[in-house]
């Protein structure tokens, strides 16, 4: 569910990307959609470098200052300087903060970085939420109620039968399949921002914010008690169902299980190969590591740094680096194509 969770986040960075950008142009030929797209690829690519190379090494030296607060102003300058890149770069301000979000938990201080800004996150919460209800007016609600009660249930009962579906025919079980489903029933802050967008740019009607804003309200008011009935629905669902039902769902499932399998090198060998390039990956890109050494098989082996080693250091570090000024200073350029 968080993966799925995630994926829909990140789909939703790049249409909230494609729409701002679109809007503010007022086109959506196939080729404005094609730029922006590569310039969130780009954006995105050097994000993923800088977060991997850079983020972990900068986050360990000022953790070792020692300072709870120089952490904290540490990490909100990470955050908001990509944002304000990507802003910069014609991209919307939620991909970079999305991107860059997930660099402090890649760092070894990541329970440190969370703690310190649990309280700069409930506060940017709150006034999102309020900013929320400041652009609902009140006084038109019964005007737009109707519609957003109508697209409130038609969202809950698509996404709960989409997600179950999907979930079916990716191989698991019934009643997983409808727990997942029924555990993914409510809008997100993207909506919001999409509508938003729209609205901004009267690319959409004036009244879509408000159903929108309503919808996610109610959405997020019916979701515990739709999460917590997913077992009881399952059970209602196996005791009424027909025996050739079940019998043809269970059929159903396990070719698609068998279909999956067939595609799913699980064999020694390819364990083996998997977690040679795991450890290779990790060789490779965790320099921050204690236990640097020549890893073979499941077994790492320590040893100091030679000459050699810190040649091979200093040259994948300026490979890297390069790469990451060529990612960035060239989303321009590839804009202007």
């Amino acid at each position: 569910m968080i993966g799925m969770s995630l994926v829909e986040d990140f789909a939703a960075v790049i249409l909230l990307s494609i729409l701002s950008s679109v809007a503010s142009t007022g086109t959506a030929s196939l080729g404005d959609v094609g730029r922006i797209t590569g310039k969130l690829g780009l954006f995105s690519a050097g994000a993923l470098v800088f977060g991997a190379l850079v983020a972990p090494r900068v986050m360990g030296f000022v953790s070792r200052l020692g300072s709870r607060e120089t952490l904290l102003v540490a990490g909100l300058a990470t955050v908001f300087g990509l944002a304000l890149l990507a802003n910069w770069l014609g991209i919307s301000a939620a991909a970079g903060a999305f991107l860059i979000g997930a660099v402090p938990g890649d760092s070894d201080q990541a329970e440190q970085i969370s703690e310190a800004m649990a309280p700069v996150r409930d506060l940017f919460a709150a006034l999102f939420f309020v900013s929320v209800g400041m652009l609902v007016d009140v006084s038109q609600f019964g005007s737009f109620l109707v519609p957003a009660l109508a697209v409130s249930a038609v969202f809950i009962v698509g996404k709960i039968v989409v997600n179950t579906v999907a979930t079916f025919f990716a191989g698991h079980d019934g009643r997983t399949s409808t727990q997942v489903g029924m555990s993914m029933p409510q809008t997100g802050e993207f909506s919001l921002a999409m509508a938003k967008v729209g609205a901004d740019h009267s690319a959409a009607s004036a009244t879509l914010y408000p159903v929108i804003t309503v919808t996610t309200a109610v959405t997020s008011l019916v979701y515990p008690f739709v999460f917590r009935s997913a077992d009881r629905v399952t059970d209602m669902m196996e005791r009424w169902a027909p025996d050739r039902l079940r019998r043809y769902v269970d059929h159903i499932h396990m070719w698609l299980l068998v279909f999956r399998n067939a595609f799913t090198f699980d064999t020694p060998l390819a364990r083996q190969i998997q977690r040679s390039g795991r450890l290779a990956a990790v060789n490779l890109m965790d320099w921050r590591s204690r236990s640097r050494g020549i890893r073979s098989g499941g077994g790492a082996r320590r040893r100091a740094w030679r000459r050699d080693d810190v040649r091979l250091f200093v040259r994948d570090s300026l490979v890297a680096g390069a790469a990451l000024l060529i990612a960035i200073w060239a989303i321009p350029f590839v804009s202007q194509l």
